[in-house]
């Protein structure tokens, strides 16, 4: 379990990197209209929805039979067969 959640954590960290430079530019557009509460209020719900969509996920995967799990890998192909 405590290695399930280092490796978590590193993930996030290393695949969010690029965050960084979006907010940076973010910042570089605050004015009168557009503020810097607006910028961290908006991280803070993105970054929330995320994580809250991943956990629904693991807690749905409970409900599917161990041996289609690596199934579920042909959605995003199907999908992106089916786009292009």
């Amino acid at each position: 379990m405590l290695s399930s959640v280092a490796t978590s954590i590193i993930a996030f960290i290393s695949t969010n990197i690029d965050n960084i430079f979006v907010l940076m530019l973010l910042y570089a557009q605050v004015d009168e209209q557009f503020k810097k509460r607006d910028v961290v209020v908006g991280q803070y719900l993105g970054i929330g929805l995320l994580i809250a969509v991943s956990l629904l996920g693991a807690f749905g995967l409970n409900f599917v039979p161990q041996r289609y799990i690596g199934l579920l890998g042909l959605v995003p192909m199907a999908l992106g067969v089916k786009e292009w």
